[in-house]
Order: C-alpha cells, then sequence, then structure tokens
C-alpha cells in the first residue's frame, strides 16, 4: 500500500473496515509471474510442480534450515508454496466505492516500464 491509499484510509476510511488495494483485471499468480520474469528476459518453464509435492517439500526444507541453524530465510517455505498453489481473488470494490482509489499506472504500462528499466 501506498502513502497514497493510507492517506485515502485515514481520510476517508471507517474503522475496523478492511479496504483492499488491488490493480484492475483479473489475472493468475502464475501469469503475472510469467509476465514479470519477462520483463528481466527470464522465461519461466511450462510446467509447474504439484502442491502435493512442493508443500511436504518445503516443510522439509524449512525443518532443515532450522535443524542446522541457517539464519537467512529458505528457498522454500509453507506458507509460500500454499500461495502459489491456490487461487485467491482479491476484490477492491469497497476501496475504490469508498475510498476513491484508483491505479495509478495499469498492470500492463508498469510491466512495460520494469522491461524499458533493464
Amino acid at each position: 500500500m501506498s502513502r497514497r491509499e493510507l492517506l485515502l484510509a485515514l481520510e476517508r476510511g471507517q474503522g475496523g473496515r478492511a479496504y483492499f488495494v488491488a490493480d484492475d483485471g483479473t489475472r493468475t499468480f502464475r501469469e503475472f509471474l510469467t509476465a514479470l520474469a519477462r520483463t528481466q528476459g527470464v522465461a519461466l518453464p511450462g510446467r509447474s510442480v504439484p502442491s502435493a509435492v512442493v508443500v511436504p517439500l518445503a516443510a522439509a526444507i524449512e525443518g532443515a534450515w532450522r535443524l542446522l541453524g541457517v539464519r537467512r530465510a529458505p528457498p522454500m517455505t509453507r506458507f509460500a508454496a500454499s500461495m502459489m498453489s491456490h487461487s485467491v481473488t482479491v476484490k477492491s470494490d469497497r476501496a475504490r466505492a469508498e475510498l476513491g482509489h484508483a491505479p495509478v499506472i495499469g498492470v500492463e504500462e508498469g510491466l512495460e516500464q520494469l522491461s524499458a528499466a533493464r
């Protein structure tokens, strides 16, 4: 959330209400990550590992990190594996209606800017 959205929430928001700020349109996490990686010249593979394999593997990695006393974050966590293997829809209708939120730039334009900055 940017400073702009925080100010909108302070000025117009109602206490105890949740406001989700999201981009326009609908896209899967995979579609977004693929487009984001492409801005940096990286092509992601087209295949995925099933969550039934990744989640237990992430748990094992977390356990190994704890056992070995590694201080940095593990390369995969159960939370990340779970988030990437489930579909979530975030609706920003309330933020638009009550706060007047609107994206400053669109996803495509932002991705183009990232690509040009490379």
